[in-house]
């Protein structure tokens, strides 16, 4: 089978949604006789003119090479450019125009193609639409969190944009339960919707030799430090552990636009905690082999990947009880109300509660490795081949 990618990897930032995508690709470059085009958002001039007089976030990524090779794999980039004249097509519900120029750069590759998946709703999901109602080429979409509770959620429009979309796909794949349902309650009832989480890597996160582990305990955190992950709670949540263990190590891996005001809580509370910044995987597997508990305050989250990545390298995990975290957590860990006015002190409580017991980080690392990508790409591979 022939199969056009569309995806949306971030290869400045090389994080969650861009491990999701392209550690399918893979093992998928292996199943499909395959074509992989990254598609990478960027605004106009004008319209970075307009957010910063409003104060809105620009979208505004580095220009990458038109193709860039990572583990063999050969992406070729192609620029969305979003501007005014594409809000004004919104409006005005005639999208497809938005999206030809990127249509017309890879129709030559794309007429030959069996199947189009592409990884993200908005605008993949809409461009592959679009290239089935030109081309009648079949399509799939998988969705990874923001462009079903952030995008589809926004506003009337956007979900009427998303549905028509989802509706003539041949499949709807998301990456937890949870997201799927929310889909089901906001009125969606095709049966074209299917779950599948996402995996890791354990050739890279497992656990090693932790002889010289410090006797001291560690907890810590690894996402974006932004509100919908919750991050602005961290340095109480860490201060309330502290002031029950004296002999307690915090790290927290990630950045985001609430570093600095979380290292001035940080200094405030006098904690020391090592903020390190983005990491390479090598160095997160190395952090996380020294952990005893990460936590996981977040708002929203599709699935929650980290928490297998850490139960993979015997960390025991508490997130709040939204999206995916259930899933991924299991029955190996702890859920908490997703309430910011309970979620410090029922984290702080948590975690000292484990603090004082003994965990089997062996049990923790066994399970997680059912959810290495092999067995997810082949689960995957076989509904695809199935529609």
């Amino acid at each position: 089978m022939k199969v056009t990618f569309l995806l949306n990897l971030d290869l400045e930032h090389k994080a969650g949604l861009y491990n999701a995508i392209h550690n399918r690709m893979r093992i998928q470059q292996k199943q499909f006789d395959s074509v992989f085009y990254n598609i990478i958002t960027i605004d106009s001039k004008p319209l970075m003119l307009l957010k910063k007089i409003f104060k809105k976030k620009n979208i505004h990524n580095n220009i990458e090479p038109n193709e860039t090779i990572i583990d063999g794999i050969t992406y070729i980039n192609i620029y969305y450019k979003n501007s005014i004249s594409g809000k004004i097509f919104d409006y005005l519900r005639i999208d497809y125009f938005k999206y030809r120029k990127i249509i017309n750069t890879i129709k030559d590759s794309i007429k030959d193609s069996d199947m189009i998946i592409a990884h993200f709703g908005y605008p993949h999901g809409r461009i592959a639409y679009y290239i089935d109602r030109i081309f009648n080429i079949n399509y799939i979409v998988y969705y990874h969190g923001s462009d079903i509770h952030t995008f589809t959620t926004k506003n009337e429009k956007n979900r009427i944009i998303m549905f028509e979309t989802m509706n003539k796909a041949k499949a709807n794949i998301f990456v937890s339960n949870s997201l799927m349902k929310q889909v089901i309650n906001m009125g969606y009832s095709k049966e074209n919707l299917y779950s599948s989480c996402n995996g890791i890597d354990t050739n890279i996160f497992n656990m090693i030799d932790i002889r010289n582990k410090s006797s001291t305990r560690t907890v810590g955190f690894i996402g974006n430090l932004e509100t919908i992950k919750r991050a602005e709670f961290l340095p109480e949540i860490f201060k309330n552990i502290k002031d029950k263990f004296d002999d307690v190590q915090f790290v927290v891996i990630g950045d985001g636009s609430l570093r600095k005001q979380m290292e001035l809580k940080c200094s405030e509370y006098k904690l020391s905690v090592n903020f390190t910044g983005r990491l390479s995987q090598d160095k997160i597997v190395q952090l996380l082999n020294l952990m005893d508990i990460l936590v996981l305050p977040s708002r929203k989250e599709a699935w929650g990947c980290v928490i297998l990545e850490a139960n993979a390298c015997g960390v025991y995990c508490i997130g709040t009880d939204t999206g995916g975290i259930g899933e991924s957590v299991g029955q190996y860990g702890i859920l908490v109300e997703n309430n910011d006015n309970i979620i410090v002190n029922d984290i702080s409580k948590y975690a000292i509660e484990i603090m004082e017991k003994s965990i089997d980080r062996y049990k923790l690392s066994n399970r997680a490795k059912q959810f290495s990508w092999l067995n997810i790409c082949e689960k995957e591979y076989e509904l695809i081949n199935n529609l």
